[in-house]
């Protein structure tokens, strides 16, 4: 069974020679910030053991699983996945991220060593301006280029800013 770090669900979608991946924090108290149903078909793949959701989508939940389990970290889950996958670009949509901890972070970084490391890209969306801060205060702002929305990742847009 693969697992993630306790609390979190990723919801993947494949697209032509892209994954898109959005994590889910089960553990945040409620900020306002809810799964949605983009009307996309995807999976949904977090801890626990596995269930059919009547559209057919995976979905693991951490409530089912207990914590003996050998548990893999986000970076290692989102590499498995291309890999499975067969692409080496990925699109992070971190627009259901309330809060970007340290831990999140050094995940994003090394996530994106690994997969610089093999040739890939990854692109990150949807990340608040609050958590644009966070990187910024971490100094790795310029590590990651934020993108607005998954359509504007995947084709490399960013709209000017003002100096």
């Amino acid at each position: 069974m693969i697992q993630i770090a306790q609390g979190w669900q990723l919801a993947v979608e494949r697209g032509p020679g892209w994954l898109f991946v959005r994590p889910y924090n089960l553990c945040q108290p409620d900020d306002g910030l809810s799964p949605v149903d983009d009307g996309l078909s995807g999976q949904t793949i977090g801890l626990g053991s596995p269930q059919s959701s009547p559209t057919g989508d995976l979905r693991v939940d951490a409530a089912d699983e207990q914590s003996d389990t050998p548990q893999l970290d986000l970076a290692e889950q989102v590499c498995q996945l291309l890999e499975q996958n067969f692409t080496r670009r990925v699109v992070l949509e971190l627009d259901q991220i309330g809060c970007l901890t340290s831990d999140l972070v050094g995940q994003l970084v090394l996530l994106q060593d690994r997969i610089l490391a093999e040739g890939g890209i990854i692109r990150v969306c949807g990340l608040s301006s609050v958590n644009e801060n966070v990187l910024s205060e971490c100094g790795l702002l310029s590590r990651f280029v934020c993108y607005n929305t998954r359509p504007d990742a995947v084709m490399g847009y960013r709209p000017p800013r003002p100096r």
